[in-house]
């Protein structure tokens, strides 16, 4: 058989029954196509959105709903390994008749029901799980970012090798018992800053033997923020100097009311570690209360911050934003588009950061 066709024809049924490539390379959660990294990934691979047919095919999943994959909504088709299978049981076929050899004819139509059940049973599989996305997550540029999905099994069924699949990259094959949940991680192709919406993504299985593929497309209505690289050469206490406030005095998270004990984090002031309990192996640092009447404003025109491009201004107030917080200063954000009050906590961190992804 010519060696083109047969490359040709892998392609073709890798890309409508979606299984996966035979050469992937495992990084955490996710398995991405031979030679690509998540930055890259949509460069190589056409963009499951731009696909006409993948438009047709797509279900709209709402936010906060839930959707039963129904044996009505999954679409199947024979992988490479199920066309060499069914070559050979057409070859067995030809050659029993060419030689009325009664045992190939047996042997011909065993096979042939065998391959029938298992599409039912590949079907069936993927049709036993139910399916919600999780949203409210969030990540840095530059991380590898995953959309989580909630699995659902079935009562009085389970599923086997779900896995998913969006813009080229691969989730790890997971299994859910009936009754149960478990998270299955989508892996996000791009990375960048901003908000991120889980579009057209397939979630299949090839159990039990992978001759067949099942699969439906999805597009969940859910989001996750991907917030600035926290990163930058200007301190903190630059800003907080020109406000009137002494550089040694910021190390005091808050006044002297003491209000409670908190496990250590890397990052916290170690001036507030309790060394009695440090020396027992318990980690933990006194917070206090009442705030240090500090106000720094993070400004994007700032002159400081003249001579850096607008992912370098970002980045720097996003690494101030979090240095503030840490240090128990109250911030506010001034950008060209959005004005945040001066405030501390960790809803209003989140607004910061927020703003600062989206704009």
């Amino acid at each position: 058989m010519n060696a083109s066709f047969v490359v040709k024809l892998k392609q073709w049924i890798n890309q409508w029954s979606g299984s996966s490539p035979d050469n992937k390379a495992a990084q955490g959660d996710a398995a991405l196509p031979q030679g690509t990294t998540p930055n890259s990934a949509s460069g190589v691979h056409k963009l499951d959105k731009h696909r006409p047919f993948i438009k047709r095919l797509t279900t709209v999943v709402p936010a906060g709903e839930r959707i039963d994959l129904s044996m009505r909504r999954a679409y199947i088709l024979p992988t490479l390994k199920g066309v060499y299978f069914a070559i050979t049981v057409v070859i067995l076929f030809i050659w029993s008749t060419n030689y009325a050899l009664s045992l190939g004819y047996a042997i011909t139509f065993l096979l042939a029901i065998l391959g029938l059940a298992i599409a039912v049973l590949t079907v069936k599989n993927l049709a036993s799980v139910s399916l919600s996305a999780m949203g409210d997550s969030h990540y840095f540029a530059g991380e590898a970012a995953f959309f989580y999905l909630q699995l659902h099994g079935v009562e009085n069924t389970g599923a086997i090798a779900i896995s998913a699949r969006r813009n080229g990259l691969f989730s790890a094959p997971v299994c859910v018992q009936a009754g149960e949940q478990t998270k299955l991680a989508v892996p996000l192709d791009d990375n960048t800053r901003g908000r991120k919406t889980l579009t057209h993504v397939r979630i299949s299985s090839d159990y039990p033997i992978g001759i067949f593929c099942s699969w439906v497309w999805l597009h969940f209505d859910t989001q996750i923020v991907i917030y600035p690289k926290p990163q930058g050469g200007i301190a903190l206490t630059q800003i907080l100097r020109r406000a009137g406030v002494e550089a040694g005095g910021l190390n005091r998270d808050g006044t002297e009311d003491f209000m409670q004990l908190s496990d250590y984090q890397l990052g916290d002031n170690l001036r507030q570690m309790v060394w009695k309990k440090a020396a027992l192996g318990v980690l933990q640092i006194k917070r206090f209360q009442g705030g240090s009447g500090v106000d720094c404003l993070l400004d994007f025109h700032d002159p400081i911050l003249a001579d850096l491009s607008l992912e370098a201004k970002l980045s720097q107030l996003c690494q101030w934003a979090l240095d503030a917080e840490k240090q128990g200063v109250r911030y506010g954000l001034l950008l060209p588009t959005q004005t945040i009050a001066t405030n501390r906590g960790a809803s209003h961190q989140r607004q910061v950061l927020e703003a600062l992804a989206c704009f």
